[in-house]
């Protein structure tokens, strides 16, 4: 897949000893990356999003030399250079929250992530770069904003060091025999209390990517962790610790379920439409027409939505979601017809394969047999995508729960610190 080789290619450039070299290399990735017009993968609409974000010249500036005050400042490069290997070391799955995932559900193969969140783009790791060399001149609360901005991208990361930094800065953890009577002001607290969308600080409603669902299971959270009492700062820590875990695997399963069952209804009604935009001329049947397959409409991606989108209409968190499942859903039926081809005609994978390259190549699966593996794939996909969507939302919520934590904390704990000062 094109992430993975960009992953490897990203690790393998920053192993490089010349940090000149890293940084043009990087600088010529960014460049690269502004000039493409379609988003035909998860990772180009993604990395759109980044490069569209309006903070991202900021980052620009500070990463690329061309830029600095002198642009051949070594010390510079070399902090510039360590920030950015310290980025990609985010891109492993923390394993005290999600360990080996293993889901009930019977649908749920375990494994989903076998290599980690990932670090997909270039953007991804210069963000978050850009984060950790700034992180220490930050306050608690422009820390959390920034934070609940990487989330969209990388939010296992993102919710690790919400929860790290909630440890350092909350008097919930910091102060030894501190507790709040918390429950009484809730309601009054979380009125007051916003979440930060990367500019701005916004009301729950306003933010775009935070539906009332969210709301609700950041609520349920934020509650379950204010009634935790505990006799030491250390106890509090695993406490907090246990009941975020427990919550996220928990709020990941129902969220998984849900997207499971919705993304098996989009495929199944939009079959016709799938197969006529991927496979058409491959197949030996009847294929359906244009008509019937697009209703009078032009082709576009993802095949579930009725309304093609432009670059200009920008990438919605949950339009993210359609395309990576659909590319992971084409991708897997592909393997699964090819497999099918190759065993029907006694030939090797790799020569099948060659032979899609042709003008003539025709798939030996009869309809039955491509409505098998339609089904296969579908199910196979659904799950393990939903599986992984399932967490990511979890993780959103859980970095969007340290930051309510953090401000409720701070509005009810304020009259009190002031008492003890």
């Amino acid at each position: 897949m094109i992430e993975k080789r960009l992953a490897k290619e990203i690790e393998r450039r920053l192993r490089d000893d010349d940090d000149v070299q890293i940084l043009k290399w990087f600088e010529q990735q960014i460049i690269s990356a502004r000039s493409v017009r379609a988003a035909m993968t998860r990772g180009v609409a993604e990395e759109y999003d980044q490069l569209s974000d309006l903070t991202f010249s900021r980052v620009v500036e500070w990463l690329i030399p061309r830029f600095w005050a002198d642009s051949t400042d070594a010390k510079r490069a070399r902090r510039v250079v360590a920030c950015l290997r310290q980025a990609y070391i985010l891109s492993v799955l923390p394993e005290p929250w999600l360990d080996e995932p293993r889901c009930s559900s019977s649908y749920a193969p375990s494994g989903v992530f076998p290599d980690g969140t990932g670090l997909r783009s270039v953007a991804t790791v210069a963000y978050w770069a850009y984060f950790m060399n700034a992180k220490g001149g930050m306050s608690a609360e422009q820390e959390l904003k920034n934070l609940s901005m990487l989330s969209r991208w990388t939010s296992a990361a993102s919710f690790m060091q919400a929860f790290a930094g909630l440890e350092t800065h909350s008097l919930l953890f910091t102060k030894e025999g501190t507790r709040f009577d918390l429950l009484a002001d809730l309601t009054q607290a979380m009125a007051l209390t916003h979440i930060y969308d990367g500019y701005e600080r916004r009301p729950y409603d306003e933010r775009p990517d935070m539906t009332p669902e969210m709301v609700g299971d950041v609520q349920n959270i934020v509650r379950q962790l204010i009634r935790v009492r505990a006799t030491s700062v250390s106890q509090a820590r695993e406490l907090y610790a246990f009941h975020l875990g427990s919550w996220i695997k928990s709020t990941a399963s129902k969220v998984s379920k849900s997207h499971y069952n919705h993304f098996l209804t989009l495929y199944r009604e939009h079959q016709t439409r799938l197969v006529y935009n991927y496979f058409s001329g491959l197949l030996s049947w009847t294929m359906p027409s244009r008509e019937e397959a697009l209703s009078s409409e032009e082709a576009h991606f993802p095949v579930t939505e009725n309304t093609p989108r432009t670059r200009a209409d920008g990438t919605p968190y949950a339009r993210l979601q359609l395309i990576w499942m659909e590319e992971q859903f084409v991708r897997r039926l592909m393997y699964l017809l090819i497999n099918q081809h190759a065993a029907d005609t006694s030939q090797e994978q790799d020569a099948v394969i060659l032979g899609l390259r042709g003008p003539q190549f025709i798939l030996s699966v009869s309809e039955d047999t491509f409505q098998r593996l339609y089904d296969q794939a579908l199910e196979e996909t659904a799950a393990r995508v939903a599986t992984e969507q399932g967490y990511d939302y979890a993780w959103r919520a859980g970095c969007a729960a340290m930051v309510t934590m953090h401000d409720v904390c701070s509005l009810l704990a304020g009259p009190k610190a002031d008492d003890d000062s």
